[in-house]
């Protein structure tokens, strides 16, 4: 399969053409839609994937002109621009597909391969290979456009090399294909036919060696060269066999360095007036290619912000607007600093050791700008994605899943529980939301969670229950630890439980809503480790504690208090009945199962 990028930013075509070149035959790329038609047509690309901002001609007159030419490429656009009007455009210009810069590189390669299984249920009567186009209905064989005369034989032949392009075939190998026992040629009649059909290729302007002898082995076809106005892949790819795309996004950002420095000194001379030969598409199209680039290789916050500074520098009357202008330089200046003075930066993009994905459903920017300065703060190899529907879900990598507060999560939540379901995912969402309500926390509570959290819990406390979650050691181990849970309310205990089940800890979850019969229980199970409630009829967990730590055999175990009551009074009587650990009730999951871990390892 062959595609056609067109982008004029070189760094952000180089991420996208060394990614899909492990996937695709070939990746070209181009600067601008000039001759675009004759390079298709050239090339016999399947795939086209068109930015919209580009020079000279823009990518919505570049699709519009190879509709009307007829051509059934399949046309993919990548761009930073997101509105609904855009696509709306896009669709209507003959777009198959559209992709919004910054993106998730398997989402890209998922909806690559989505098109071109388009393309071949549409096509699976055409053969193209280079200039020559091979329609098996109708047994007919174009070069470069014209319709070539070629006898059965010839056709058979071109036929059975079209279908492995790359394969060297032995003479007798095709002779057994297409002959059948009684017209067997002889291998001089046979290369009498390779003869003519190689005439009649250079006839209608192909090479005489397109078909190309192997000594000794048989034939095959030989590739063309393409012009030099594009950009082969071979380079790259033989780079990606040796290096994953970490270790070349890194290296293509200590190139890229200085580049992005001039990018942001015509920004900085544009905005302050410095530099009255720059105009604002160019300005424009600076920060555009910025948004796209820098998203794409892990620095989410900068793209975000350069896509305020791209709107910004549209506005007709962004000069009239001081506010704007204000907006824009600190930005700018805001981006440098991440970007160029951060000594820890790169440890986003090349640290050795596992970098977490965590996927966010959110639509509160100030709030994702926080978490991710607080990323950088304590250097913590995340990275951070921000989507807003759960339809693509499935094409993006993730090891923990947010759920946050964002527009479409607020029309129903129980048609987004039902998608998650169908998913199957391995990993339960946690809940970050501003719902605090009692209809909110109940539906969740039976749901199948990770986590829930309100934003009353700083998003520093809660950036720490997601460390603690994704580099939670994995638990090896043939034992399984038995705990008991004490607890009068059922409904507690199986909630509890269900999330101790969830996190896979290394447990058999016993349970006791009848205090009374603790002891017998704590005979029948044998646990390593009791979890108690505080307040229960009959039998509190202060006298259960006292009596276990008071056994001379059962002190041995260790005893969690979980309550909602965490007052110096009360946690002065855990002590004194000798409690090993307390957990308040509302910070379950930031704090109980590294603490039940803590006690059964120690």
């Amino acid at each position: 399969m062959r595609a056609l990028l067109v982008e004029d930013d070189r760094k952000t075509a180089s991420l996208i053409q060394s990614y899909l070149t492990t996937e695709l035959e070939t990746v070209d790329i181009i600067e601008s839609g000039e001759k675009i038609i004759e390079l298709i047509e050239t090339n016999n690309y399947d795939l086209l994937i068109l930015d919209v901002l580009l020079q000279k001609k823009n990518g919505i007159d570049i699709c519009r002109e190879i509709r009307q030419a007829e051509l059934t490429i399949k046309i993919l656009f990548v761009t930073a621009l997101q509105s609904q009007q855009d696509k709306i455009r896009a669709f209507e210009s003959g777009a198959d597909d559209y992709l919004i810069k910054p993106f998730d590189f398997q989402e890209l390669l998922l909806r690559v391969k989505a098109l071109i299984n388009r393309q071949n249920k549409a096509k699976t009567q055409i053969i193209k290979w280079e200039n020559i186009v091979m329609d098996l209905e109708k047994k007919e064989v174009q070069y470069l456009g014209k319709t070539m005369s070629l006898t059965p034989t010839e056709f058979d032949i071109l036929q059975t090399f079209l279908q492995s392009p790359r394969q060297v075939f032995e003479v007798d190998h095709i002779i057994d294909k297409i002959w059948n026992m009684e017209t067997i040629p002889t291998h001089s009649t046979f290369r009498s036919h390779i003869k003519s059909l190689r005439r009649k290729i250079e006839q209608y302007g192909g090479r005489r060696d397109t078909i190309q002898t192997v000594y000794g082995m048989g034939y095959r076809l030989c590739e063309l060269e393409n012009s030099s106005s594009i950009i082969k892949n071979e380079t790259l790819s033989q780079k990606g066999e040796n290096n994953d795309l970490d270790t070349f996004i890194a290296e293509l950002w200590a190139q890229s360095k200085p580049e992005i420095e001039v990018d942001f000194n015509i920004l900085n001379n544009y905005i302050n007036k410095i530099d009255s030969n720059i105009d604002q598409e160019t300005a424009v199209r600076v920060a555009h290619n910025l948004i796209g680039f820098l998203g794409n290789i892990g620095f989410d916050e900068v793209s975000r912000n350069f896509r305020i500074i791209e709107q910004n520098l549209k506005l007709s009357s962004f000069y009239e607007q001081f506010n704007k202008i204000e907006e824009t330089i600190n930005l700018l200046n805001i981006n440098f600093k991440i970007l160029f003075e951060d000594n820890n930066l790169l440890k986003s993009i090349s640290n050795d050791g596992k970098q977490y994905h965590i996927l966010w459903l959110e639509n509160d920017i100030n709030l994702i700008n926080e978490f991710e300065q607080l990323i950088r703060v304590n250097n913590l190899n995340f990275k951070l994605s921000i989507i807003s529907d759960l339809y693509s879900l499935e094409n993006y990598h993730h090891d923990i899943l947010i759920w946050g507060d964002c527009e479409y999560c607020a029309i129903n939540k129980e048609e987004m529980m039902n998608k998650l379901t169908t998913l199957e995912l391995s990993i339960a969402p946690v809940i970050y939301t501003c719902d605090d309500s009692l209809e909110n926390r109940l539906f969740f509570s039976q749901q199948n969670i990770k986590a829930f959290f309100t934003k009353k819990i700083a998003p520093s406390d809660f950036l720490q229950y997601i460390k603690n979650e994704l580099e939670k050691p994995i638990y090896i181990s043939e034992k399984l630890y038995n705990i008991l849970i004490i607890d009068d309310d059922e409904r507690f205990i199986k909630t509890v439980s269900k999330k101790l089940i969830k996190n896979k800890l290394p447990l058999n979850i016993y349970t006791c809503s009848n205090p009374l019969n603790f002891l017998a229980e704590i005979e029948q199970i044998k646990p390593n480790l009791i979890i108690l409630d505080l307040q229960m009829p009959k039998l509190n967990g202060l006298d259960i504690c006292s009596m276990i730590k008071q056994d001379n055999i059962l002190k041995m175990i260790p005893v969690i208090f979980l309550t909602g009551y965490l007052e110096p009074e009360i946690i002065n009587q855990f002590v004194a009945v000798g409690a090993d650990d307390f957990v308040s009730k509302s910070k379950i999951d930031l704090e109980l199962y590294p603490r039940i871990m803590h006690h059964l390892q120690y």
